[in-house]
């Protein structure tokens, strides 16, 4: 399925153009109050770390330059949404694979969207998230988020291999109602962003006390994480996409079916 960006698949929406989702499929009478279309968003708070400028430094950004950047302790607020084509039991396993549309994008340590070109919410190919319980009411989820930020014209921050997330929850049939728990992981080297300079962040040698000048390894990032079920945008879908920052709209993704 073509991915198209929000301001001509939103569009096309309005237009009918195309018919997103396609025709709702029958509902089984045991769910017949769920919504044949479901709208999950995700929060993911916690630390993170950010490039502090050191020795002076005169460039565009971009550009490379002469100078060290310190790295320090810096807060992460990451959020975004999946919409899906269905009632949200089993559609969410796929992740943005499977959805109709989604979003990401980050408001700290700095603001910006993770590219539509390879964003990637998975929830380990598929096996989660699981319902669990001595009732069927509680649920298990695991997975990654991994792409890569844009916050600057010249300037990308990948998130690694993942920022690896697991979690418990409610299910409530057919929908997972709210799962919460903890992540973590090893994004790319931060940077130092301001209107004249972009550059990744260096650590410290231990023994000597100063800035590795020339290298960039990685950094961490952890915190908690919110997967919750939205009444309101489920509503809404397809007729209206979820609430997303303008300055974020890049971050958009709907698939044309």
């Amino acid at each position: 399925m073509k991915k198209l960006m929000l301001t001509a698949a939103v569009a096309a929406i309005a237009s009918g153009a195309f018919a997103l989702c396609g025709e709702v499929e029958p509902i089984p009478a045991i769910i017949v109050k769920a919504a044949a279309r479901t709208v999950y968003t995700f929060n993911f708070t916690g630390k993170t770390t950010k490039g502090a400028e050191g020795a002076a430094i005169v460039s565009q950004c971009g550009e490379t330059s002469e100078g060290c950047i310190a790295r320090i302790p810096a807060k992460l607020k990451i959020k975004g949404w999946l919409a899906l084509c269905g009632n949200g039991c089993t559609e969410i396993n796929a992740g943005t694979e499977g959805a109709a549309a989604y979003a990401f994008w980050v408001l700290k340590p700095y603001k910006g969207w993770i590219s539509a070109d390879d964003v990637a919410l998975d929830f380990a190919g598929g096996e989660f998230p699981h319902v669990i319980g001595k009732k069927p009411n509680k649920a298990e989820a695991f997975g990654t988020l991994a792409g890569t930020v844009v916050f600057a014209d010249q300037a990308q921050w990948s998130l690694g291999d993942g920022l690896y997330f697991a979690g418990l929850g409610k299910y409530k049939a057919p929908l997972y109602k709210k799962i919460k728990g903890n992540f973590a992981g090893s994004p790319a080297a931060s940077w130092y962003v301001s209107n004249k300079v972009c550059k990744q962040s260096s650590p410290y040698d231990c023994e000597t006390l100063t800035l590795k000048c020339d290298e960039t390894p990685n950094t961490v990032a952890f915190g908690k994480w919110t997967m919750k079920y939205s009444k309101s945008a489920s509503k809404k879908f397809p007729s209206k996409t979820p609430k997303t920052p303008s300055w974020a709209t890049a971050a958009i993704v709907v698939k044309e079916s």
